[in-house]
């Protein structure tokens, strides 16, 4: 995977963390790829965009539709929210 723009940055106070979602595209082409959905990350698969969306959890595939609406924002989520 060839990791390009970053596409967005989230931060919550709960836990600590900030995530970077970055554009990627395959190293020298390539079709998407099936392969069973991942909640850590022990593995990769080449997916169209939909099909990412839906293996994500909720909270992360927002995150992601986010920054396809608005690639580079910034968010910060609330406590509690």
């Amino acid at each position: 995977v060839v990791a390009g723009a970053i596409l967005g940055v989230f931060c919550s106070p709960w836990p600590d963390r900030v995530v970077f979602v970055y554009e990627g595209r395959p190293r020298g082409g390539g079709e998407p790829v099936n392969g069973p959905p991942a909640h850590e990350i022990d593995a990769v698969a080449w997916v169209d965009v939909d099909d990412a969306l839906r293996r994500l959890a909720p909270y992360v595939a927002e995150q992601v539709r986010r920054c396809l609406v608005e690639p580079g924002g910034t968010w910060i989520q609330a406590v509690g929210g």
